[in-house]
């Protein structure tokens, strides 16, 4: 059994975050908080995790919102200490610049960076003897997309305000990892999987998160790009 502490993971009713909380609580995780918009899907992921005889709290809370926000830093705080937090939570819209209006522009930074960075700084403070922090970007942190300057302006943000916390945080122990995926068969975008040939699996991707996790706490991994080798054979 490994002992990975308290963790709070974001997004964790689909996608990445679910696939994360199962790996985590497979391999030993002791307590999870697990938050999403969606308490069905988020009750099921919990139960499933609690199977594994890992204690489990939820929260349901959308991230473009404040209540929303609120309610996810006050289900850390009930738990007095945090060792690793996973933001997986993400939201896009995708629209020529044209046609994209500014409520839809800052929703999608409110919840890819704005709050990321609230749940970062939240999280730390709850970290007594250093931690781990994954923040879940995308390869729109690196590469501009046609119909996609909002969701490339967030990815892009969270990855440089990473990089500007990792060295805020080093002195305290804390690690800040971004772990960036090409294309993954997920929910996202009002896609299904099986939708996204070639891509990424969300349990891949859990995968490379829980390294960076797991790994000695000297080792700062930094970063981390993920792509699928059969996109990468077929390109």
């Amino acid at each position: 059994m490994t002992n990975f502490g308290t963790t709070m993971i974001t997004g964790a009713s689909s996608g990445i975050g679910e696939a994360t909380a199962l790996h985590l609580a497979s391999l030993g995780g002791r307590c999870l908080i697990l938050g999403g918009r969606d308490v069905d899907r988020l009750e099921t992921v919990a139960s499933t995790c609690r199977s594994h005889g890992c204690r489990v709290a939820t929260v349901q809370g959308d991230l473009a919102t404040r209540p929303g926000l609120a309610a996810v830093k006050a289900a850390m705080t009930r738990e007095a200490k945090i060792d690793v937090l996973v933001n997986a939570a993400g939201w896009g819209a995708f629209a020529p610049p044209a046609k994209l209006n500014p409520e839809t522009f800052h929703k999608i930074l409110q919840v890819n960076l704005s709050a990321a960075f609230e749940l970062c700084c939240h999280a730390a403070g709850l970290m007594q003897s250093g931690g781990t922090i994954v923040n879940v970007s995308s390869d729109a942190d690196y590469v501009g997309f046609p119909g996609a300057s909002a969701y490339c302006a967030s990815k892009g943000g969270l990855l440089m305000m990473s990089r500007a916390l990792r060295e805020d945080l080093r002195p305290a122990g804390i690690r800040v990892c971004v772990v960036s995926p090409g294309r993954v068969d997920t929910r996202f975008n009002g896609k299904t999987p099986g939708m996204r040939p070639g891509a990424l699996r969300a349990d891949e991707v859990a995968e490379a998160i829980v390294f960076a996790i797991c790994c000695s706490s000297n080792i700062d991994i930094q970063e981390l790009r993920l792509d699928s080798m059969s996109r990468l054979s077929a390109s």
